[in-house]
């Protein structure tokens, strides 16, 4: 096929070169979470809240899915890694959006242990553990 390829008048065909495997990237700890805020409010309230969650969570480098109206609630889907720079910001805004009247932050067991678990790594791995520790006992 390539030979045929090379006698059509237009087309030049090239021997490709063999490429050197890459280097092996670090296995990276951490899991990927995903969690669903739930707010129960009008649509309208409902979005605005969502909204102003998930630009803090944004902030923190979640990625942070449409609010939808489902029922009659509004529902927004927010993943991370429990390992990102920022984990400890997602974390603080999760708990507090998950003490605020009308907002539920669904998420199983494991993956808020996760959550608190990276938080807690990242502060100790930057220095900023006694920080973490202290909000904790507060």
């Amino acid at each position: 096929m390539l030979d045929t390829a090379a006698k059509s008048e237009g087309i030049e065909v090239k021997e490709q070169k063999p490429q050197q495997p890459g280097p092996e990237l670090e296995t990276r700890t951490g899991k990927f979470n995903q969690a669903v805020i739930s707010i129960d409010d009008t649509p309208e309230k409902g979005k605005a809240r969502a909204e102003t969650i998930g630009g803090e969570l944004s902030k923190g480098g979640a990625i942070v899915g449409e609010a939808k109206v489902v029922g009659n609630h509004v529902e927004m889907p927010v993943s991370y890694h429990t390992k990102t720079p920022n984990i400890q910001h997602i974390n603080d805004t999760l708990d507090k959006a998950a003490n605020s009247s009308g907002i539920q932050v669904k998420e199983n067991g494991e993956d808020r242990g996760a959550r608190l678990q990276g938080a807690r790594d990242v502060a100790r791995e930057s220095g900023g553990g006694s920080t973490l520790m202290e909000r904790e006992r507060s």
